[in-house]
């Protein structure tokens, strides 16, 4: 590598694209001691011998950011999922990573991309990319690609109608379970929109919040999905909370007076919140604060109801404690000014027992 100690920078840039005369392993940690100007070597070695996450932790270390775009839109696209795994490992400002995925949207591999997000539990990260993909595909119908037209016969191949099938079956909310491939390695519109449908499934499921839709349109109103933050709060699994009214959270020490609110809005059709004793499967009890929103039709009638259930059992009794401890404050300063009452006295008179 004299040639990179003379700065001779286009003569290493050419050894490095073209000579397999060196050991990669250690020209790599050459090149990044070195810290030339131009990256292009050190791209060339890395995308050669496979070390694209130590490529990508370098550039964004030395704020060389501008080639991290240059090799994922110019050098290779196809390595983009592995350069977006280490820039979420090394905490890069969000909406760079998606820009930089928007960029070359028609060259990446989803299912690695995927993976690789999915692997950090960031895939709210690709809503818009796949949702940009998915409108895409959308636009393409109505112009189907040479790559899916029969010239000599004036009509689309079994693959293009099969593509514009799954978009109008999309456009009217009907998603197949088979995957449409494009034969060069490509998504049809029907993989993009069940990867859309994941990606929301799992961000539902990545909340700690309980969140449940009940059907408004049936008997009773049976509860038709539950995410896992449900699961996680209540200790009932979706087999147990499907199919049934929310109320069996409900137990002897439920306020009347907050299920009555409930049932009053919810007569209405309007939203509303309110902090409800529960109970959990194993009897346990917490305060949920039930959050409720209306969902209605087209013609706006009232479908459902989707809910928020959030454990705020901690908060509330540190509030109450709080109100507690003011309240005998107040008693004390009281008493102190008619000088009748010792703080002991004016804590028993709360109620607390006293311990010698």
């Amino acid at each position: 590598m004299a040639a990179a100690k003379t700065g001779q920078v286009k003569e290493v840039e050419r050894v490095t694209r073209e000579s397999g005369m060196f050991d990669p392993e250690k020209a790599k940690v050459f090149l990044m001691e070195a810290k030339l100007p131009d990256a292009r070597p050190l791209i060339n070695v890395c995308d050669r011998f496979g070390f694209v996450a130590d490529l990508t932790k370098y550039l964004y270390d030395n704020s060389m950011m501008r080639y991290i775009e240059g090799y994922v839109q110019k050098v290779n696209p196809a390595n983009a999922p592995m350069v977006v795994g280490a820039l979420l490992d090394c905490e890069c400002d969000e909406s760079f990573i998606t820009n930089l995925i928007l960029s070359v949207r028609s060259l990446l591999p989803i299912e690695p991309l995927c993976d690789e997000v999915e692997k950090r539990n960031r895939l709210k990260l690709l809503s818009a990319f796949l949702e940009q993909l998915a409108a895409a595909a959308a636009a393409e119908s109505a112009a189907p690609a040479p790559s899916v037209f029969d010239r000599a016969q004036g009509t689309r191949t079994p693959v293009a109608r099969a593509v514009s099938q799954a978009i109008e079956g999309a456009t009217r909310g009907e998603f197949h379970e088979a995957v449409v491939a494009t034969g060069d390695g490509g998504w049809s519109l029907q993989s993009v929109q069940e990867r859309l449908l994941l990606l929301k499934e799992r961000s539902m499921d990545a909340l700690q919040e309980g969140i449940t839709i009940a059907d408004f349109s049936r008997h009773d109103h049976p509860l038709i999905y539950c995410n896992q933050g449900f699961v996680r709060l209540t200790g009932f699994c979706v087999e147990e909370t499907l199919g049934h009214n929310c109320r069996f959270l409900q137990g002897e020490g439920t306020d009347p007076a907050a299920v009555a609110e409930l049932s009053v809005a919810i007569r209405d059709g309007r939203s509303v919140c309110v902090e409800l004793l529960n109970y959990r499967k194993g009897g346990e009890p917490f305060v949920n604060l039930l959050s409720l929103t209306p969902i209605h039709d087209d013609e706006g009638r009232l479908t459902h109801y989707v809910g928020i259930q959030s454990d705020i059992t901690e908060l509330v009794s540190r509030k109450h404690a709080c109100d507690v401890a003011t309240h005998v404050a107040r008693v004390v300063s009281v008493a102190t000014i008619g000088g009748g009452i010792t703080l002991v006295g004016a804590i028993e008179a709360r109620g607390a027992t006293r311990i010698d």
